[in-house]
């Protein structure tokens, strides 16, 4: 309970986040919502990475048509 309470404690460094993911070998970002902020915030800090969210399609078909061009 200690270690959960620290995590929503303290404030993300969501930048540090996604150049980690990077680092580690993602090709792509898909915000699971609600909202488009972390997926804005992907496209500016890695503008070569596509990075959408689920509000940006009408349909799980949409999300998983994106997916599926993006990853091969």
């Amino acid at each position: 309970m200690r270690l959960l309470a620290a995590q929503i404690s303290h404030t993300v460094q969501w930048a540090a986040c996604l150049d980690s993911a990077v680092e580690a070998g993602a090709t792509v970002f898909l915000e699971l919502g609600p909202g488009r902020a972390l997926a804005e915030m992907a496209a500016a800090v890695h503008p070569d990475i596509p990075a959408r969210s689920l509000d940006d399609f009408g349909t799980l078909q949409g999300v998983h048509a994106w997916l599926a061009r993006q990853v091969g």
